[in-house]
């Protein structure tokens, strides 16, 4: 089965790898997987991140597992912050904190202790 071109895919395509992306967010996912999932190459699914989000897919789904550990550490659904960062992946918990730093302006354990407020 001949494959699309990086410029034959769509917005499908992206709405259906961030779809699965948000569903199986606590999994380990590749581009590869994500690739075969929309069927379309790697390289493709790459592009179409990069020219319509500005971004990787791996990227994006890191950005998205930082927001979902953060939403968890919001709503005190996690005890600590270390189920939190672990339920998405995020092992390293220096790495961890740098990256919520990064992208929120705050320790996670901020967050965490808002929650109960």
């Amino acid at each position: 089965m001949p494959r699309p071109s990086p410029l034959a895919v769509t917005s499908e395509t992206l709405r259906r790898a961030v779809r699965l992306m948000e569903e199986r967010a606590q999994e380990d996912l590749s581009v590869g997987q994500l690739a075969r999932a929309c069927r379309v190459t790697p390289r493709a699914l790459q592009y179409a991140f990069r020219r319509h989000l500005g971004c990787t897919p791996m990227a994006y789904l890191r950005r998205l597992r930082l927001d979902l550990a953060r939403q968890e550490l919001r709503d005190g659904a996690a005890s600590t912050v270390g189920d939190a960062a672990a339920r998405y992946g995020f092992f390293n918990p220096g790495r961890f904190a740098a990256g919520y730093r990064e992208a929120f302006d705050e320790n996670p354990s901020d967050t965490l202790g808002r929650s109960g407020s």
